[in-house]
């Protein structure tokens, strides 16, 4: 890519960053909203600045090749956070910490809201260090360095149980007008179903007389 092309995911970046806080600003208050979400919000004017500071660097720049790589891993780290922003906020019957373990379960483990910004200001930090670019203030490179120490240290805000295996365990009951019970291994669905005929179960089943004879 070019220095012009590298320049422009930087743009896209800060264009996405800017729709994360759009959205933060709108759920801020929500119930339930994970404090990772409030660290989140805080970080995001300082990794905007810093960027709109490259973005204005001269795209003939020799080092931006060097650069490429760490702008595109930028990118979508923000591209994710912004998915996950924009799910939480989604009107659903589902309360909102279920909206966001959902949404970054099915991203994948390591795509937590922490995990992403810390990430994020870790790329910013790459292009805030080259000398050749003189984007940030020796004040903007400590606040950085404290904010990823900050994030770094966070527990996750998606429990561990929410990327095991999502296969529920069944514990069953059937006869004519028995019941079938199936527990969520999470342990937030217990759904009774009625089952109106008998289902004949493989398992050790009894020889009729006939058979035995």
């Amino acid at each position: 890519m070019s220095g012009v092309e590298v320049i422009g995911l930087v743009a896209a970046i800060i264009t996405i960053l800017d729709g994360v806080a759009t959205v933060s600003s709108a759920i801020k208050d929500a119930n339930g909203l994970p404090r990772a979400f409030r660290e989140v919000d805080g970080r995001l004017p300082l990794a905007k600045d810093i960027l709109e500071s490259v973005e204005g660097v001269d795209p003939n720049e020799s080092c931006w090749s060097s650069m490429e790589l760490t702008v595109k891993n930028c990118h979508e780290k923000a591209d994710y956070l912004k998915e996950i922003f924009d799910a939480v906020k989604k009107t659903s019957e589902a309360p909102l910490p279920r909206r966001y373990y959902n949404a970054v379960k099915n991203l994948g483990k390591g795509k937590q809201v922490e995990t992403l910004m810390r990430g994020i200001l870790e790329d910013v930090q790459l292009l805030a260090g080259r000398q050749s670019f003189n984007t940030a203030t020796k004040g903007q490179i400590k606040e950085l360095a404290d904010a990823i120490e900050v994030l770094s240290k966070m527990p996750s805000s998606v429990p561990d149980r929410y990327f095991e295996d999502s296969t529920h365990s069944n514990v069953q009951n059937i006869a004519s007008g028995g019941k079938g019970v199936f527990n969520d291994i999470e342990g937030e669905n217990n759904i009774q179903n009625t089952y109106m005929e008998a289902v004949t179960q493989h398992y050790g089943r009894p020889k009729s007389s006939e058979e035995e004879g």
